[in-house]
């Protein structure tokens, strides 16, 4: 999903309308984002190409009955890709906490520094 020899990261932060992040100017969210990547060692800053920044509201997942049936279309279309890896409560369409975004993330990590 990405050019050859790139990734994309896409951070989620999970907030209120009437929290301080949704009404932050979209350039300061970047960079504070940018600024705590670089301090996790993520990547360096000369390998960033480029970022934005998506207010969704309402974005979380609401599960119904029989729900598995119908998102299957959507899972086995992206299920085609070899490189993209879906992860958090949007990418897996589950109910999931940190720990286990946490856990997916290293999993993911792991599988591509066996590539």
């Amino acid at each position: 999903m990405s050019p050859i020899d790139k990734t994309s990261l896409i951070v989620e932060i999970p907030c209120f309308k009437s929290d301080d992040i949704w009404s932050s100017n979209q350039n300061d969210l970047i960079e504070k984002i940018k600024v705590d990547l670089l301090n996790l060692n993520f990547f360096k800053e000369n390998q960033l190409i480029d970022s934005c920044s998506y207010k969704i509201p309402n974005a979380y997942p609401i599960l119904e009955l029989n729900f598995e049936k119908k998102i299957r279309k959507i899972f086995e279309y992206l299920s085609r890709f070899d490189n993209l890896n879906l992860t958090g409560r949007n990418g897996l369409f589950a109910y999931t906490h940190i720990h286990d975004h946490m856990m997916n993330g290293r999993e993911i990590i792991n599988n591509y520094s066996k590539v």
